[in-house]
């Protein structure tokens, strides 16, 4: 627990944006999990509130892993800010749509029911493509630099981004 504690500790201190962003898909899941308890709406024989949950905890989680690996890279602070806000704002905006799908007890993903639907799963697929391109450049990254760690760690690194 105390390792987990230093990460966290890590990311607030590195990057505060990504540390609310963190706690925002946090907050999230545990509304997502009371509407499991109160919201008895199924969609394709599952609770509406299973699929934000599930993303809401994985957003959590690959989050914090950013904010926690970028501080290994010989990135200026710049750079560092505006790999972090780019990955905060674009998966704040898609859990933000994910749970506004099942507050609407419709599918988030692959819906083309209606325009405005279309719509809101083409800015899912923008946004999740921006994090793909950033883990791109991570990959890259990790091949090309000398990191702050040593080479097997960097190696794990690498092969957690493939």
């Amino acid at each position: 627990m105390s390792q987990f504690n230093s990460i966290l500790k890590t990311v607030r201190q590195s990057s505060p944006i990504l540390y609310g962003i963190v706690w925002v898909h946090i907050l999230l899941a545990f509304v997502c999990l009371a509407g499991l308890f109160f919201d008895e709406r199924t969609l394709m024989g599952l609770n509406v509130w299973v699929k934000p949950l599930k993303f809401a905890l994985s957003g959590a989680i690959y989050i914090l892993t950013v904010g926690f690996l970028i501080t290994f890279y010989p990135f200026s602070t710049k750079k560092k800010d505006w790999i972090n806000s780019i990955v905060a704002w674009t998966l704040l905006l898609e859990i933000g749509i994910i749970v506004l799908q099942a507050a609407r007890g419709i599918l988030s993903h692959y819906n083309y029911a209606t325009p405005t639907d279309a719509l809101l799963f083409l800015a899912m697929g923008i946004l999740i493509g921006i994090n793909v391109v950033i883990m791109f450049f991570f990959i890259i990254e990790t091949i090309r630099l000398k990191m702050a760690v040593s080479k097997s760690v960097q190696w794990a690194i690498l092969w957690g981004w493939c």
